[in-house]
């Protein structure tokens, strides 16, 4: 695992989807919810936390198989950022 040090004067949010196992699901839930990721069916939630330690965005939950990118573009917070704001997220988190 490797760890950059970054400024975080212009850092606007910290990013990261957070994901729920399920159980007891139908079959035609199976399907929209498996996150290959977990290798588990799940429910996803976007978390944006500012570099103070304030939560600053939490999306509704959506199913496991979307994405984080895709999500990301879905529930709206590229919309909230503007030019030259600093996004972080782990590297798996392309954007």
């Amino acid at each position: 695992m490797a760890f950059f040090v970054l400024s975080v004067e212009h850092t606007h949010v910290i990013i990261d989807c957070s994901e729920i196992k399920l159980t007891c699901i139908s079959l035609i839930q199976s399907s929209q919810t498996y996150s290959s990721y977990k290798n588990a069916n799940t429910n996803k939630s976007l978390i944006g936390i500012a570099p103070h330690g304030a939560v600053t965005f939490v999306s509704s939950l959506y199913t496991g198989c979307m994405s984080d990118f895709e999500f990301t573009r879905i529930y709206g917070l590229f919309d909230l950022l503007e030019e030259g704001n600093v996004v972080i997220a782990h590297n798996g988190f392309t954007i």
